[in-house]
């Protein structure tokens, strides 16, 4: 067994007793709360969002320029979202990445970058409650 298999095994055990549903380099799904990676400014931390605070969920392809007026790359925009940090989410985004944006019931939205739409839907709609609003497109 090398070096790399023993790491990877770690990290598999250490996901085993969080229930990760799906984790990318911007997420973390678990069966009880979504940790969005790299959300305040400007320390980086994670926001931690439980399931049962999810009201709606929007998804969208990220097309770079076309985004610009919806999106940002880091912090607040003009409709009032707060998004974690995604340097290329405008300027050099690409098709295989997605824009996912939260109404919480709080008065901004939360917004962040998924790699795997797909993948996240997917397990995000086995653990959502029934009353949750999965939307595609941004309602702004």
């Amino acid at each position: 067994m090398t070096e790399f298999d023993l790491i990877e095994d770690e990290q598999n055990d250490r996901n085993k007793k969080e229930d990760v549903l799906y984790e990318d380099q911007y997420c973390k799904l678990t069966k009880t709360k979504l940790v969005v990676k790299k959300y305040f400014f400007p320390t980086m931390r994670e926001k931690t969002i439980y399931l049962n605070e999810i009201k709606t969920l929007f998804y969208k392809e990220q097309e770079g320029l076309k985004d610009i007026l919806d999106v940002r790359c880091w912090g607040l925009n003009a409709n009032m979202s707060f998004w974690a940090l995604d340097w290329k989410r405008i300027i050099g985004a690409t098709s295989t990445k997605s824009n996912i944006l939260l109404d919480v019931d709080c008065y901004f939205k939360k917004g962040f970058s998924v790699t795997d739409v797909d993948g996240f839907l997917k397990q995000f709609r086995k653990i959502a409650g029934s009353d949750v609003r999965i939307c595609h497109g941004f309602e702004f």
